[in-house]
């Protein structure tokens, strides 16, 4: 959380699996425009988007964006893997506490997530959090 911009804190966070896979941080936002519990939650999202996406979705290459738009904080991560049915994916019972705990995490921020993906095409997953109202 000490980085100056958000870019530079998702590639240390992420240092821990970058030799898994070919990653792209491209998120233009300076820390001072975010409060530190929402970077917190960012940076574990994209954490475990990303080691999600090299476990499970064998991907190679992980793409992540960013940006501030209308007091919004919107970002993506997108990967090369194999996919997953959104609909039908191992949880909570089986396990698999990532996504849940991703929806939590959101649900605090009043955030949202969607996911873009099919068997064999790889992963889009697209946040926005609001950032001019108060976190429960």
């Amino acid at each position: 959380l000490e980085e100056s911009n958000l870019s530079k804190a998702i590639l240390r966070s992420l240092n821990p699996i970058a030799a898994k896979a070919k990653l792209t941080v491209k998120f233009p936002v300076s820390r001072r425009h975010v409060p530190d519990s929402t970077a917190h939650a960012v940076l574990h999202i994209i954490r475990e988007l990303s080691a999600n996406a090299i476990n499970h979705g064998k991907a190679s290459t992980i793409h992540v964006e960013g940006k501030l738009e209308n007091s919004f904080l919107q970002f993506s991560v997108e990967d090369d893997g194999i996919g997953f049915d959104p609909e039908d994916h191992p949880g909570v019972q089986e396990g698999h506490f990532g996504i849940q705990g991703i929806r939590e995490r959101l649900c605090h921020l009043n955030g949202r997530i969607t996911f873009s993906s099919a068997k064999n095409r790889g992963c889009k997953v697209q946040v926005e959090i609001p950032l001019d109202s108060p976190c429960s």
